[in-house]
């Protein structure tokens, strides 16, 4: 038991980050979006061409950083935590079996 709350230690964080993560990423798309907007459309006066490019490439890497998280949680979460039932119901005496582990 306590194997699995130590690597629910390691797996809520990334599910929390990569959400948190995906919310500041489409913030700042949906910032951009309106900052174009209110450029071409209402014709504002500041410049946008300086900060468009960049501001799009910090939004995607925010995702991508978002996506290595949510891939990391979920694959500690399948690989330690759920059970692997084709490979229990083959091999029960396995040492690593997942009830093996936990108990």
């Amino acid at each position: 038991m306590e194997f699995t709350l130590l690597v629910m230690l390691a797996v809520i964080p990334s599910l929390l980050g990569s959400l948190i993560l995906f919310i500041v990423g489409t913030v700042d798309i949906l910032k951009v979006v309106a900052d174009v907007l209110g450029y071409y459309l209402l014709g504002g006066t500041q410049d946008i061409h300086d900060t468009l490019v960049p501001d799009i490439i910090i939004a995607v890497d925010i995702y991508l950083i978002a996506i290595v998280l949510l891939i990391f949680g979920l694959g500690v979460y399948r690989l330690f935590v759920s059970r692997i039932d084709q490979a229990e119901v083959r091999y029960p005496r396995h040492p690593l079996t997942s009830h093996r582990l936990i108990n």
